[in-house]
């Protein structure tokens, strides 16, 4: 009945293989704040979910219900995506819209639920496609109010959020211009996911045109995931661009500031070194600015910075003869760390393997 399944079979399968690989990098990079983690990784597990169901190429009850599930988690995952980075603190009407948009989708699962039971499409075995099914008008006769409903606020949410986002965009914001490409790139792939998911319940595609389509928007959004803003996992803080949009753009880096102070007079070897205390200690009033434009500079946190060049501090002294008698708890306190203990996560970080490892691939 297709024209070659096995080549969708064989796509999907790579989906589902690069979801797990951008799931575990969301997983273990994306540390804070915790509400955008999640969003990207509901996003990219529904990704994966869905294409898990294309690879079966199997369609039962429970599946059937798992397709309009999996569209709803990922329309709300980039929304959401999009208004934590964006929207700020009034975005309350975009939680209650998407409360009554689930509520929507759980009154068309009740319509399909009942309408495939009363036709008996839980017959296992069938050699029918889940696009096939979705191309034959099924949920356009069974649930046309909730699904026009469902598209019609996300189409207003997504809308407004875009005009919120160029509304409140700035040149002179240094983060909104380290991803405006990528800002861009997200809203149109949600827009075509609006678009793709919308158009095939209720237009005639073939299982080719159909399956090309998710395939391609799939590896699209779990790319867009893949090689996002690098500073996202970076901040300690509750990340949120427009917080950012109204800062004092005059504060830039320079050697007096701060090469000087933290690099050639190693401020990062003290041991109680911060942000704040940096800033005291240098006459720095704007703290904010200058940790923007270190993340902007170094695509890390200042803390992660410290901790970097703690490390590669620590790599010197582990090659120098001069302290080739030295113990590790001995460089580690050398190299501005507490003990050798708050050593091996940040040397794991930035450099791989154990400090114990390293020293003995020097030895031998």
């Amino acid at each position: 009945m297709f024209h070659d399944v096995s080549i969708y079979q064989f796509f999907n399968f790579s989906l589902i293989v690069l979801s797990i690989i951008v799931f575990i990098d969301v997983l273990i990079q994306l540390k804070r704040p915790i509400f955008l983690k999640t969003c990207f990784l509901i996003l990219t597990a529904s990704v994966g979910g869905f294409s898990f169901l294309m690879w079966l190429n199997f369609l039962n009850l429970a599946s059937l219900l798992c397709f309009p599930t999996l569209k709803f988690l990922v329309w709300s995952s980039m929304t959401l995506i999009l208004s934590h980075l964006y929207v700020g603190k009034e975005k309350k009407w975009i939680y209650w819209l998407l409360l009554i948009t689930f509520s929507f989708l759980i009154f068309s699962l009740i319509k399909i639920y009942n309408y495939s039971t009363s036709l008996e499409l839980t017959i296992g075995g069938n050699a029918i496609s889940p696009v096939d099914l979705f191309t034959q008008k099924f949920s356009f006769r069974v649930n046309l109010f909730p699904r026009v409903m469902i598209l019609t606020i996300f189409t207003f949410v997504n809308i407004r959020i875009v005009y919120l986002i160029y509304k409140s965009s700035n040149s002179s914001n240094i983060y909104y211009e380290k991803i405006k490409n990528w800002t861009r790139t997200f809203i149109i792939l949600e827009v075509v996911s609006v678009i793709v998911f919308g158009i095939m319940n209720s237009t005639l595609f073939s299982f080719d045109v159909g399956s090309t389509m998710l395939i391609f928007m799939g590896y699209f959004i779990l790319i867009m995931i893949l090689y996002r803003p690098r500073f996202f996992n970076s901040q300690s803080s509750k990340l949120s661009l427009l917080a950012n949009f109204n800062r004092d753009s005059a504060f830039a880096l320079t050697d007096a500031n701060f090469y000087t102070p933290f690099f050639l007079n190693q401020y990062y070897l003290n041991e109680a070194a911060t942000l704040e205390h940096f800033c005291n200690l240098n006459g720095i009033s704007a703290t904010e600015n200058l940790q923007d434009q270190i993340v902007v500079k170094y695509n890390m946190s200042f803390s992660n910075l410290v901790n970097k060049s703690r490390v590669d501090y620590f790599i010197e002294l582990a090659k120098s003869p001069k302290f080739r008698h030295y113990s590790i708890d001995a460089l580690a306190k050398e190299a501005g760390f507490n003990s050798r203990h708050h050593l091996y996560k940040p040397f794991r970080k930035f450099h791989g393997g154990t400090p114990s490892d390293f020293i003995d691939s020097i030895i031998n």
